[in-house]
């Protein structure tokens, strides 16, 4: 439940951030799913926590046996049921809120959907409104999950209050169990009285069967409903038993149906040979086609069928049904058995459903509101996958017959493409919507899926779709651009064997298409479609809608929706209908009161009669518009019974009069001028009544067969229900929003010269619905009776557990307060249904009843005008009541609900059986019609009560034999008193039929005669005026002709004519205001539209960079386009720019890490050089020393040159490699080539380690999308610059080519030719910038065709109101709307030359004596030098005109072939682009995944960056250690070497050839006690102190003996004092080399525990990286599961089997070229590599064995000098001589020296030691005497602290004794005691540490010194 609660916070969260609409679609249905299983859950906890306490209780209850437990839990009893229902009520709630949530969402999902197709304005106001919207739909939503919340709490809270204790409920079940003991006593004895108890009922049984189902709707079917025949289920069992107040349904009988639900998509089914079966009604009806025998399957959940699906062995067939959680029960054909039964697949009833090729899956899909897509293992009866298929209906789905685990669905204004896809949490249906793209989305109702995997659909407006992987391939149309059908096309199917594609649609064709051309179709570059012309195609019928197609071997079923089921042969396509219903709702039904004939009225028009005996149709008469309401005419109006009278949508009325062959018009009127609702007859049958939409109610007069109008009444709402009072003289309207009026009935001489309309007296009833309590106790007390009678045992133990848990009137009455509050009243009222009077003896009773609609219905209310109150409630049926009426014989209230229940009530019982326990007669009650659209529309009796028969608005008319006994019955048919002639004999005349829905109305046609008569009077005046106007112009017009006859001395100025001077001046000024006016006026509008183009541009081009721009060739019939680039957002160019400077700064990095790499290695160089340096140095400085002390002697310069020598050896043999060394990157290729060899890893390897530059993280992925959309839009931007050059080129040519063209008609001219030139034409589309430049030609052609628009209005010439058109202009306009079009670019120039080729202006006359000299010229002869310049001028301009014309043709054909480049660049442009398209989507995937993985991967990294940072951190110490230690070694080096020299000065100083040399020698080496010398400096302080400390430690290296040093006897005393100089030197720098050494010890240590952390570190960074190792692999396995999409051509295939494609690619591998041919070329290279290896490991062999030979003979060399000098030393001195001792000897002149500086130095160190010992004793005294005073102050705290616990914890006892028990108190002190122990045990601890601190603190360093 946790876990649930946590997704489902995360879930709405994230629903609450800015997303796409279809991932918020997908997000909607995670949560609603995430809530119902949250629901469940918290359910089954609730569960589990009840039986976890009855088992505790069991348990209990077996342990206790006192009788006062057992009455204390007896009262209980009552209680924990309570509980346990309260409990079951918490569950229904939670269920409940969470569909109540998941409602609310997508009500605000649809609220914002809706307000974007109302809403027109500016974004903020459609922002605004969508909200206003969002949260008006959403607020009922709201409220009710508010409320649901509200019950849950106080349900839960209830729960609470009845869960007893433990003990409790254990006494309660062993009491139950007692009881139900002695009941079983009881049982056995009656047994043994031989008294046996009555069997239960098969009734019961299947009750009980029917609960336990009900409990656990999920678990496998229990053997009560399994037949003893085998594995079916009993029907009769799961059929749903009828009530105490019920007859049996076996009363009733299905004996017939005459209905189709023909509206209903894929309806009819082919169930075997000559067998279809399909849905009617809450029926499955099977109709033998030979024998026209029907067979029926009611359905079993009681609110009708959903879908029908036929398995593909024609065995089984699946029925999906409707109603509260409804089932699919799978039956078995041709026995009928119940098979299999599949729960909890939808909530309210299926659309739709289909079995799989195979026929193991089945596939349903839900009705609103879940809409769940569910795929079953129908055998197992089991949910193999579930997701919501969409948020609108569902029309069909399928499974795909060529791929397995693929589906396809489509509904309203969608499809779907669904994969079974593996995902890490298993299998899920992932589910890709298809886009439309441009084409205009469209429901989709048909669809066939094709061999490849592309799906062909058809469209509402008859287009055929072809997609492609979710989108639109190309669109399919018939030649000439015309859709493939004229509608909705219904049913696509694919025939493989004639390679044939069918479709079918409303427009009543069936079509066959050529497979391979739609398979193969591809659109041009330039459009989206392909025409293809049908194979061929069949009209079916005029008037045929085609809903369903079903093939069978030579023959189509065609299901019509006119009603129709047709057989349709093939070949021939002949027709022959099978059977014919209404078509869509039944409005009415009437029965004849003498014979077994009915009348029904149909939405489609029509009225039929039936022999419902003889179960046929007899005739029927269809109608220009449809029924909306039927009676039969009664029989003090027609007493022959054939009469009815018809209502229609428009508003007519027809009296129809049956005959022997057809139905006879004999009145027809149309009092109204919307839909008729009702029609009533007066019971005298004076006056007829119609009500209708148009909240009108017309009164006509009935005398002698003639309808006469009276006069009509308008009411404030449509009226639903009149009811006439039986004296005539009142009726009661009911309307639609709940007002009930009564009304007198109107005179018939009422004044009605002016208009029908009149007022009558009225009365109003306000209804006010009754509380719900008084309702139920109305109820109960209609149920009770005289007694209360005995009820069945489960409601009487129910009813006394109500009565018995309610202890204290109070708190009932505050519960039955809050239970009863009443609920809120619909604001709009509850419409009425059915109303009518109650009757008494005197016929004066004002009493009524009525049924109503909303949360009123469900009961019969009696009311009266005299009381406000509801007089008084009798239960109904649940839903609203749609007709309440009496049978022809008076003993049966016959009623029908809008869900399709039919109920039967008698007045008197029909049996002695049949009387309830209330002692009302029994009814009979059965959901006959559709549950959902069903609604009852009417419902009889047959004249003999042996029949019924019901109509619903679904289509379906039922007829069903009344068992009844016989003495209820009223015998035979009487039939008809009269007989019935035929029409033509019908002595009624044949009435006028009404053939226009635009007839006027009798009160329109009224008003409309005295309009007319007003108009024509007011034409006659205007027409008169017109004359009088003409007149006076022509008296006018023959002045200004005499004026114009006479002499122009006598003719008068055209002024003089003005007789008022300011008239002119008057009318043009009015002209002026009236053209400011309309100005004025038009200002908004125009304001409007220039608003409104704005915006438009602000959508489609503001945010363009460059439109789709068309360049066509001079000559050709190719273009190439420009590609449509949209500007890049201001963000997207931010984030580019941050991109590249990141990629800048990442590059400028890397070049500073190589410096830095390289700096270091020139560090570490000059590092060895300063080290060499240094020791130079040291060599330098201890020979200058010597320098500086004595001359350089020879002896000195051998024994220079030997430690030169000595060193050079050492530095040489350090270079020596270990035996053992390998080269690291050798060792390194060589593990490389170990781990990779013969080995490619491929990403999908699980082994497959991701190399660090490769790895990836969000934030690189958006990088590479950013630079892949810059990419993309830099190719686009490339390409259009280019484009826009050569179309400015194309501009540029034009206008040389106009130069040239009339240059070219001057020539022709001269040249006398009559040649055309080519003249280059722009069309609009090639500038689309300049759309709104507008010549003046335009809109003067723009003004003729207004006028001729005008014109052709004014003639009605434009078809229906000028709406119409003729076809043929408009085509011609649209053919030649490019050529008009053309001139906007060069409109000026064509005109300028074609007014140099036309013929001369208005002054021909003029020019007409000009011609003539010119002809008379032309007519001399020419002279023969005239002759030869004539022939000259006429070459020249030949080749003048030749020349042009070539250039033209050149630039023209350079330029061509320019336009042609660019369009194939272009082409492989778009083709790269949709591959960049492809990979932006595939990048985009990769992101969201990386995405969802940042977090976790910016935890590793900044794990990583913290010990890499810590490492460093380590390495700089280590470092810096190693450096101080190499510096203290080098120091330590020039030490000893100092030492040296003290050495070689003793040697030097005392000979070996001086007889003293021994004794001098011990003196020097002796160790004496020695005061150390004293640093001032205040850091060496401690140190100084503990050289002291430990002069104890050195005594013990020193002699025993503290004998007096003399000098001895002999010896010269300047040489002793210098030979003692030279040791306090010597000690002195040994003292020195020890400091050091100390020093050296210290920093290893240091590194030694750096070293350690190092290794940690090493350890974490190793741990890390697996585990940024295996989180890189995780993201890769992700990566590895999105489909990325490559382009390959077929000669890129190179994976063939028996050399053909295989079908199954999934074990190919795509592998670029590239890497292949590296591969390749490094096997080459690492051939040759090994054999270069090779011969190097050849020659580096033959050069070690050299090295070996050239050793040996080293070696021998070194022997042979080595023996040499033995021998040399031998001769000359006769033993081994050590040259250094020779070096050696001498005197040493300055040991004298040394020792006076030695002694002087020793007495200062002396004296500042005893200073520094006097400093440090009285430190040491002061530390002690502070140490004594803080340990008294802490033991001073510690006395106070345990007082001041001591004290708490009395008053703690003092308080707490006075209010608890002996033993509570006894528990408090034992843990008191428990504490102070404690508290005692800490001060220990306390004082031992104190003390330890207090050693601590007098120990230095080891020692004591206090």
């Amino acid at each position: 439940v946790e876990q649930l609660k946590a997704k489902l916070a995360e879930a709405e969260n994230v629903l609450q951030g800015e997303a796409s609409d279809e991932e918020k679609d997908s997000l909607r249905e995670q949560v609603a799913g995430l809530r119902v299983q949250l629901a469940e859950a918290e359910n089954a906890v609730d569960q589990l926590e009840l039986a976890e306490e009855e088992a505790k209780a069991v348990k209990l209850a077996e342990a206790s046996h006192s009788a006062e437990e057992q009455e204390a839990a007896a009262k209980k009893i009552q209680s924990i049921q309570r509980g346990r229902a309260a409990r079951h009520e918490v569950a229904a709630l939670r269920m409940k809120q969470a569909e109540a949530e998941n409602k609310a969402d997508q009500h605000a999902a649809e609220s914002i959907k809706a307000a974007y197709s109302e809403i027109s304005g500016t974004d903020e106001e459609t922002a605004a409104a969508i909200r206003i919207q969002s949260k008006q739909r959403a607020l009922k939503a709201k409220q009710e999950v508010e409320l649901l919340r509200k019950k849950k709490l106080n349900a839960e809270k209830m729960a609470e209050q009845f869960s007893g204790t433990p003990e409790e409920v254990a006494a309660a079940i062993k009491i139950q169990t007692s009881a139900r003991g002695m009941l079983a006593r009881v049982h056995v004895k009656d047994i043994k009285a031989n008294n046996p108890p009555k069997p239960a009922s098969k009734t019961e049984d299947a009750t009980a069967g029917k609960k336990d189902e009900s409990a656990t709707p999920a678990a496998p079917p229990t053997s009560s409903f399994l037949s003893a025949t085998g594995g079916y289920y009993d029907r009769e069992a799961l059929k749903k038993p009828p009530g105490e107040e019920e007859l049996d349904h076996g009363y009733m009988t299905l004996m017939h149906s005459f209905g189709l639900e023909s509206s209903r998509r894929s309806n009819v089914h082919y169930l075997g040979p000559g067998i279809l079966v399909f849905a009617v009604g809450n029926t499955v009806e099977i109709l033998d086609l030979e024998t026209m025998q029907q067979q029926y399957l009611p359905g079993l959940d009681g609110k009708g069928i959903g879908s029908i699906a036929v398995h593909p062995s024609r065995k089984y067939f699946a029925v999906c049904e409707k109603g509260t959680n409804p089932n699919v029960y799978i039956y078995e054909h041709p026995s009928y058995n119940l098979y299999k039964i599949m729960r909890g697949g939808t909530e309210q009833g299926y659309s739709c459903a289909r079995f799989n090729k195979e026929g193991t899956k089945l596939a349903t899909v839900g009705m609103y509101p879940d809409y769940w897509l569910t795929v079953w293992n129908w055998e197992k009866e089991a949910i193999v996958l579930r997701s919501k298929a969409f948020s609108a209906d569902v029309f069909d789905v399928s499974f795909s017959e060529y791929f397995e685990g693929q589906l396809t669905s489509c509904g309203q204004g969608h499809i779907r493409f669904w994969k079974m896809a593996g995902t890490f949490t298993g299998l899920k249906l992932q589910g890709q919507l298809g886009k439309f793209g441009n084409e205009e989305l469209s429901d989709i109702a048909g669809y066939v899926e094709l061999p490849d995997g592309k799906v062909l659909a058809g469209t509402e407006t008859g287009k055929l779709l072809l997609w492609d992987g979710g989108l639109i391939k190309t669109v399919i149309k018939k030649p000439g651009g015309a859709d493939c059908h004229d509608g909705l096309i219904e049913v696509i199917m694919l025939d493989l064997e004639g390679r044939r594609i069918i479709t079918a649609g409303l427009d009543g064709y069936i079509k066959a298409w050529d497979f391979i051309k739609i398979n193969d179709a591809e659109a041009a570059e330039d459009s989206t479609s392909v025409e293809i012309a049908p194979l061929e195609e069949v009209l079916v019928g005029p008037d045929v809608k085609i809903k369903g197609l079903v093939f069978e071997g030579d023959h189509y079923i065609v299901q019509d929706e006119s009603g129709f089921i047709t057989r349709v042969a093939t070949p021939g396509y002949t027709t022959k209908k099978l059977v014919s219903y209404h078509s869509g709702g039944i409005v009415g039904l009437g029965t004849s009161s003498k014979s077994h004939i009915c009348v029904t009225a149909g939405v489609d028009g029509t009225v039929r009669l039936w022999d419902y005996v003889a179960t046929r149709m007899l005739y029927s008469r269809k109608f220009l518009t449809p029924c909306s309401v039927m009676c039969m005419v009664p029989e003090v109006v027609d007493p022959t019974g054939r009469q009815v009278a018809v209502g229609f949508e428009e508003g007519t009325v027809r009296i129809l009069s049956r005959c022997a062959d057809e139905w006879k018009l004999i009145v027809c009127l149309k009092p109204h001028k919307s839909a008729v609702t009702v029609l009533a007859f007066s019971p005298d049958g004076n006056i007829l009544a119609t009500a209708s939409k148009d909240k009108t109610i017309f009164f006509f007069n009935i005398s002698e067969g003639a309808y006469e109008p009276i006069a009509f009444i308008t009411i404030s709402a449509p009226i639903t229900a009149i009811g006439w009072k039986e004296d005539s003289t009142k009726f009661l309207v009911g309307c639609n929003n709940g007002d009930v009026i009564e009304l007198m009935c109107p005179r018939v001489d009422v004044d009605t010269s002016k208009t029908f309309e009149i007022d009558l007296p009225a009365a109003f009833y306000e209804f006010k619905r009754p509380k719900p309590k008084k309702v139920k106790e109305a109820e109960k007390e209609g149920e009770e009776g005289e007694g209360e009678g005995e009820k069945k045992e489960g409601e009487e133990g129910e009813e006394g557990e109500k009565k018995d848990g309610e202890e204290g009137a109070e708190d009932g009455e505050e519960k039955e307060e809050e239970e009863e509050e009443p609920e809120e009243e619909d604001p709009g009222g509850y419409a009425v249904c059915t109303i009518s009077y109650i009757g008494n003896e005197d016929g004066n009773s004002q009493s009524f009843c009525m049924t109503l609609e909303g949360k009123a219905a469900g009961y019969v209310y009696e009311c009266s005008f005299e009381s406000e109150e509801v007089i008084g409630v009798s239960p109904s049926l649940s839903a609203p009541c749609g007709v309440l009426k009496l049978s022809h014989s008076g003993k049966f209230i016959l009623s029908g609900s809008f869900e399709g229940t039919v109920r039967v009530q008698p007045l008197a019982p029909i049996s002695e059986d049949s009387v309830a326990p209330s002692g009302r007669p029994k009814y009979w009650e059965f959901p006959v019609h559709d549950g959902h659209n069903g609604r009852l529309t009417g419902v009889e009796l047959s004249f003999d009560d042996a029949y019924l028969l019901s109509v619903a608005m679904d289509g379906s008319f039922f007829v069903q034999q009344f068992n009844l006994p016989d003495d209820v019955t009223d015998g035979e048919q009487m039939g008809d008193t009269t007989a019935v002639p035929k029409a033509a004999l019908d002595p009624a005349e044949e009435a006028v039929d009404i053939t226009s829905r635009d007839t006027y109305s009798i009160e329109e046609a009224k008003q409309k005669t005295e309009e007319d008569n007003l108009i024509q009077a007011a034409e006659e005046k205007k027409m008169g005026m017109r004359r009088y106007l003409q007149t006076i112009r022509d008296e006018f017009s023959e002045l200004l002709s005499a004026n114009e006859r006479r002499a122009e001395s006598e003719r008068l100025a055209r002024e003089e004519f003005e007789i008022d001077p300011g008239l002119r001046t008057m009318i043009e000024t009015e002209t002026a205001e009236k053209m400011n006016v309309a100005r004025l006026e038009l200002q908004w509008e125009s304001e409007k539209k220039a608003i409104a183009l704005k915006k438009l541009k602000g959508w489609f081009l503001d945010n363009v960079e460059v439109e789709r721009i068309v360049l066509r060739p001079f000559r050709g019939a190719f273009k190439v386009t420009t590609f449509r680039t949209a500007k890049l957002p201001d963000s997207l160019k931010e984030e580019i720019a941050a991109v590249h400077e990141a990629v800048a700064s990442e590059e400028r990095l890397l070049r500073e890490s190589k410096a830095d790499k390289e700096g270091q290695g020139g560090m570490d160089t000059s590092l060895a050089r300063r080290k060499t340096g240094n020791t130079s140095e040291a060599d330098k400085a201890a020979s200058l020393n010597t320098q500086e002390e004595k001359p350089i002697t020879k002896a000195d310069l051998r024994r220079l040159q030997r430690k030169k020598r000595e060193e050079e050896w050492a530095v040489f043999n350090k270079t020596k490699p270990d035996e053992n060394y390998e080269n690291p990157d050798d060792v390194a290729a060589i593990q490389e080539a170990i781990n990779n060899m013969g080995d490619f890893k491929l990403k999908t390897d699980p082994e497959y380690i991701v190399p660090e530059e490769q790895r990836q993280n969000a934030q690189k992925k958006r990088r590479q999308m950013v630079l892949l959309e810059e990419s993309v839009y830099n190719i686009k931007m490339d390409l259009n610059q280019r484009f826009l050059a050569l179309r400015d080129v194309k501009k540029q040519m034009i206008k040389d080519i106009e130069r040239s063209n009339e240059r070219i008609l001057e020539i022709n001219t001269q040249l006398g030719l009559s040649e055309g030139v080519f003249s280059p034409h722009v069309l609009p589309d090639e500038y689309p910038e300049k759309r709104e430049e507008i010549s003046k030609e335009q809109l003067a052609e723009f003004e003729v065709e207004l006028a001729r628009r005008d014109v052709e209005a004014k003639q009605g010439k434009g078809g229906l109101g000028g709406f119409g058109g003729g076809g043929g202009k408009d085509k011609d306009k649209e053919k030649t709307q490019e050529e008009d079009a053309a001139g906007v670019e060069d409109g000026k120039d064509e005109s300028k030359v074609k007014g140099k080729k036309g013929s001369a202006p208005a002054g021909a006359k003029e020019k007409g004596g000009e011609d003539t000299r010119v002809a008379v010229l032309n007519s001399v002869p020419l002279s023969q030098l005239e002759e030869l310049e004539k022939k000259i001028l006429h070459r020249t301009l030949e080749y003048e005109r030749a020349k042009l014309l070539r250039r033209q043709d050149e630039a023209i054909d350079t330029f061509d072939e320019a336009v042609a480049d660019l369009r194939r660049e272009k082409f492989r442009l778009e083709a790269d682009l949709k591959s960049a398209d492809m990979k932006r989507l595939v990048l985009y995937q990769e992101y969201m995944l990386l995405k969802e993985s940042e977090k976790r991967d910016n935890t590793l990294k900044q794990r990583l960056d913290s010990k890499l940072a810590e490492r460093t951190d380590i390495l700089s110490k280590i470092s810096e250690c190693q450096e101080k230690l190499e510096m203290k070694k080098d120091e330590v080096e020039k030490l000893m070497e100092k030492k040296k020299q003290i050495m070689a000065e003793f040697d030097h100083l005392v000979e070996d050839a001086n007889t003293f040399r021994e004794a001098l020698l011990k003196i020097f080496n002796r160790k004496i006690k020695r005061i150390k010398k004293k640093v001032k400096d205040n850091d060496d302080e401690e140190y100084d102190s503990e050289d002291e400390d430990d002069e104890d430690e050195d005594d013990e290296d020193f002699d025993d003996e503290e004998e007096e040093e003399v000098c001895p006897p002999g010896c010269d005393q300047a040489l002793y004092e210098k030979v003692c100089d030279l040791r306090e030197k010597r000690l002195d720098q040994e003292d020195v080399i020890s400091e050091f050494q100390k020093s050296i010890d210290a920093f290893k240590k240091e590194k030694d525990a750096l070293a350690k952390k190092q290794k940690t570190i090493e350890a974490a960074l190793k741990q890390i990286d697996k585990e940024i190792t295996e989180f890189q692999k995780e993201k890769q396995n992700k990566l590895n599961a999105i489909d990325v999409v490559i382009t390959l051509k077929m000669h890129q295939m190179e994976y063939l089997v028996d050399g053909k494609l295989p079908d199954d690619l999934t074990q190919g591998l795509v592998f670029s070229n590239g890497a292949l041919r590296r591969l390749k070329a490094r096997i080459k290279e690492l051939i040759q590599e090994k054999a270069q290896l090779k011969r190097k490991q050849k020659e580096l062999r033959r050069e070690h064995i050299q090295l070996h030979r050239d050793k040996k003979t080293k070696e021998q060399r070194i022997a042979e000098l080595e023996a040499r000098a033995y021998d040399v030393q031998m001769l000359k001195f006769g033993q081994l001589i050590d040259l250094d001792v020779l070096d050696r000897m001498g005197t040493n002149r300055g040991a004298e020296d040394l020792k006076d500086a030695l002694r002087k130095q020793e007495q200062q160190h002396a004296a500042e030691l005893a200073e520094w010992n006097h400093k440090i004793e009285h430190a040491r005294m002061e530390l002690t005497e502070l140490t004594k005073e803080n340990t008294a102050c802490l033991q001073a705290v510690a006395d106070l602290t345990h007082t001041q616990k001591q004290l708490e914890g009395v008053l703690n006892n003092t308080q707490g004794s006075l209010f608890h028990d002996p033993m509570q108190q006894r528990r408090k002190e034992i843990q008191e005691r428990d504490q102070l122990v404690q508290v005692v045990n800490k001060q220990a601890k306390d004082i031992e540490s104190l003390k330890q601190e207090i050693q601590v603190l007098r120990m230095k360093g080891g020692q004591v010194y206090g």
